[in-house]
């Protein structure tokens, strides 16, 4: 099939999710704070967020003293974003066809978007190029080694108008480092174990010590989502 075809099923597909379910279908605005967190950020800096969805990243961002600017496929998304984040800049548009200069942005932030790529390195291409040289990546992936991918799969996504893909880690590992990306920082996505131990503790049968506890036995690998805080990887001989 035709790329620009799978490209305007994808884009159908989250303009009738975000119509349908609007940001029910996200996390609360509170389960952002911790990519902005991972990159450090500093006031008046540019950070780019790509596949945008509601805005949550760029909210956040915004009230650590960002200029931010979202774009997204999905034209559903950016209205929804326009209200959640009326300070941030949206563009209609894909992660290969960015319409901004080389290395313009300070910080990107990919949040659940990469395995919706239907060309993944040649998109990585075109968002590095719109990265200062210095600049950080904060980028969130899902394990295709959790139960929870395989069912998915298995009875699920037959269809899978989205093209959601999800990879062990260490597939997303080689991706970056072949793609001239650095890991500076790997991370467990801790917001679905907050969820489930909220719900348990409110029925008294869970504490923040015994999800400490989970999350030390269980390795990363096995974690629900990846979060990788990456920088450009130096070229040979500057």
């Amino acid at each position: 099939m035709r790329k620009d075809i799978i490209e305007n099923k994808i884009q159908g597909w989250f303009n009738r999710e975000y119509q349908r379910r609007g940001v029910r279908s996200m996390r609360p605005s509170r389960a952002y704070d911790q990519f902005i967190e991972l990159l450090q950020v500093k006031s008046g800096r540019r950070l780019l967020d790509i596949g945008c969805g509601p805005g949550q990243v760029l909210q956040t961002a915004v009230k650590s003293g960002l200029s931010t600017i979202g774009v997204d496929l999905s034209i559903e998304a950016l209205r929804l974003a326009k209200y959640i984040s009326p300070k941030s800049g949206l563009i209609l548009t894909s992660a290969g066809n960015l319409p901004f200069p080389d290395q313009y942005f300070d910080y990107i932030t990919l949040i659940g978007v990469l395995e919706h790529f239907t060309e993944m390195e040649k998109s990585i291409l075109e968002i590095q190029r719109v990265a200062k040289n210095d600049a950080f990546f904060c980028i969130m992936v899902p394990n295709s080694r959790t139960l929870y991918w395989q069912i998915l799969e298995k009875f699920h996504y037959g269809d899978n108008q989205g093209n959601e893909n999800a990879y062990p880690l260490n597939y997303w590992k080689d991706l970056f480092i072949e793609n001239n990306f650095r890991i500076l920082d790997l991370k467990r996505d801790k917001w679905r174990m907050k969820k489930i131990s909220g719900i348990l503790q409110r029925n008294g049968s869970f504490s923040s010590g015994m999800q400490k506890l989970i999350e030390k036995i269980i390795p990363i690998q096995f974690a629900h989502q990846f979060i990788f805080l990456l920088t450009k990887a130096p070229v040979a001989g500057k």
